[in-house]
């Protein structure tokens, strides 16, 4: 190593001790270089196989949920009713079927509730049966004669009812149940009373003053979650495909058979639009909580329908001539009819009024 001409080398006088040191040096000497820094392998950290797997099973709960999630989103829930979950989603889809022939209903509204746990007590209190109320607050029992009770259970609502206690029925529902015994003396005898049950914290009358906003916010909501779900779904299913053919394997094929089965459900139960009407107010706002009565040419009452907070109702009857009146629910909660076919009847020839 050469000194600087100046006579110093760092910045430092030689002659200090500096210059032995770095001439001690032995620059044959090969420097070690560190290894080259390896990329990393991503299928080290988080399998493919894996990858995909959660994708697809993601997009599986997606497309199963919708019509779910749509209903959670105007009924009450908290993770006390997770229990309900597995059982109501069968009923949903079939697989579980119940007698439907009782009504679990909002006292206030009349509207159906639903999902609502329903046990059947045995005279000791034992649950003898047990069902979930579906969509519409429809329930039922086939048992065996004996002394039974009814109970219900859902989060945001009180049974038995204070509202209606004591009553036989209301504007919309018959044979109220409140709690007490059943005694079934035939063989094999369908118990199925309704249920009214108490909504907390809710008023109809500031319901109909931000009725506006309230309908607007769900309705958004609603088409959100349809609009995710389907995104979800769609998505999971596209890797499911392109894994079957790019890394096939039998849990690949499983995945694909089953989003192949959801796939029809979604087309023909949980997204397929079954046959509603919706009965709007003048100022084009939904007609909540408003109650149909179906009649035959002698005034016989054959069916009656209350509509959701979004104005929509189901209500499949036989083809033939029918007289259909139509009440509004008032805020103090009387009814007020705003409509009655005439006397030449509705026809239906699709067995569904719309």
């Amino acid at each position: 190593i050469t000194p600087a001409p100046s006579g110093k080398a760092l910045g430092v006088p030689l002659g200090t001790g500096v210059t032995p040191i770095l001439q001690s040096i032995d620059l044959s000497t090969p420097v070690p270089v560190p290894p080259p820094v390896k990329n990393i392998d991503v299928k080290s950290l988080i399998p493919l196989d894996l990858l995909i797997l959660i994708m697809a099973i993601l997009g599986l709960i997606a497309g199963l949920s919708t019509k779910f999630l749509i209903f959670m989103l105007v009924s009450p829930f908290s993770a006390r009713d997770i229990f309900m979950l597995p059982l109501w989603l069968a009923q949903m889809i079939g697989i579980r079927k119940s007698f439907l022939f009782g009504t679990v209903f909002d006292s206030l509204t009349e509207a159906g509730l639903g999902p609502v746990f329903v046990a059947l007590l045995d005279k000791t209190g034992r649950e003898a049966a047990v069902t979930i109320a579906n969509s519409e607050g429809k329930y039922g029992f086939l048992i065996e004669p004996g002394v039974y009770s009814l109970y219900a259970q859902k989060t945001g609502f009180r049974y038995p009812s204070v509202n209606l206690f004591g009553q036989p029925q209301s504007h919309s529902h018959r044979h109220l149940y409140f709690g007490d015994p059943i005694e079934v003396r035939e063989e094999v005898e369908i118990v199925a009373p309704n249920i009214p049950m108490d909504p907390m914290g809710f008023s109809l009358a500031d319901f109909n003053l931000h009725k506006k906003a309230i309908t607007g916010r769900l309705f958004r909501r609603r088409n959100r979650i349809k609009n995710i779900t389907a995104l979800i779904f769609g998505l999971g299913f596209l890797v499911t495909i392109a894994s079957v053919f790019l890394y096939p394997n039998i849990i690949h094929n499983i995945m694909f058979g089953l989003y192949f089965f959801v796939l029809v459900l979604r087309l023909f139960y949980i997204t397929k639009p079954r046959p509603e009407g919706m009965l709007l107010e003048p100022d084009g706002l939904p007609m909540s909580f408003a109650a149909l009565k179906v009649s035959d040419a002698d005034g016989r009452l054959l069916a009656e329908r209350v509509t959701n907070i979004f104005g929509e109702y189901h209500l499949p009857i036989q083809n033939g001539f029918y007289y259909v009146k139509i009440e509004e629910k008032n805020p103090d909660g009387t009814y007020t009819q705003v409509h009655e076919h005439e006397p030449t009847g509705k026809e239906i020839v699709d067995g569904v009024i719309v």
